[in-house]
């Protein structure tokens, strides 16, 4: 499990109010899509730089500032109210917990959630008299619009990616003109290697993904893979092309 100093795990107890009555919960997952990372999300090790994996060279970002245009050694750093970091758009999606006595799973997610199986998250609490009190939520409301816990999650990017995987510059920046890293890999789609994103599975633990943006566990600290993609994929085009083949047919009495 990657170290990320979050405070909070499955194995500890939990209270939140329902129809005015506390119940115990444990969480199951705290699920965060990610689509990509920019420089609100990371922490930039600035000589994350490997031959091997960085061919188009560093990214000229200003002035005299250059960015490694592949990462593995960087850290990302999540739900940081510090600087510039608070106005990060990734905030908790999903979050899954049992709930007392009998262990009924419930799931709380950004939109679509049914009344009947769900829960509030900004009022979940670590003891019983803080749930009533509704003092020392265990998750705030960010900006007015994101879930987050109440301190910074960091974890190392090579703990938590695949080595089939890089995090790539995508060359261009988004509209805030940031620096944009997405999770790539390599395929073979029966003749040719190819490059492209990374994505996961739809209705992945209950919670239906429409992007399918890779889908980071926050309570066991990783990404949420298909295991056939994890099969399937290479960290480099050589790589690919020396564990695949192309198919060739040819006349039987040529």
């Amino acid at each position: 499990m990657a170290t990320t100093g979050l405070n909070i795990n499955k194995t500890d107890v939990y209270y939140t109010l329902i129809n005015n009555e506390v119940y115990a919960l444990r969480f199951k997952a705290i699920l965060a899509d990610i689509p990509s990372l920019t420089e609100r999300e990371l922490c930039i090790v600035k000589n994350d730089i490997n031959d091997d994996i960085n061919r188009m060279g560093p990214v000229i970002l200003r002035g005299n500032n250059t960015f490694p245009n592949c990462l593995k050694k960087s850290k990302m750093v999540l739900f940081d109210k510090q600087t510039d970091r608070k106005y990060s758009k990734i905030g908790i999606n999903c979050v899954i917990a049992e709930i007392a006595p009998l262990g009924e799973e419930r799931v709380w997610k950004k939109w679509g959630n049914d009344s009947k199986k769900s829960f509030n998250p900004y009022h979940i609490h670590r003891t019983i008299e803080d749930c009533v009190g509704d003092v020392n939520p265990v998750f705030i409301r960010h900006r007015n619009e994101y879930l987050w816990p109440t301190q910074a999650y960091a974890v190392s990017l090579d703990e938590i990616t695949p080595d089939q995987f890089v995090w790539e510059n995508t060359g261009t920046p988004n509209i805030y003109g940031l620096l944009v890293w997405r999770l790539k890999t390599w395929t073979w789609d029966g003749y040719r290697a190819c490059k492209g994103n990374v994505y996961t599975v739809n209705n992945r633990m209950g919670y239906h993904n429409s992007y399918n943006y890779p889908l980071f566990d926050l309570l066991d600290g990783k990404f949420l893979f298909d295991e056939d993609l994890l099969e399937h994929s290479y960290s480099t085009m050589e790589e690919c092309h020396k564990y695949n083949s192309i198919a060739v047919h040819l006349f039987i009495n040529q």
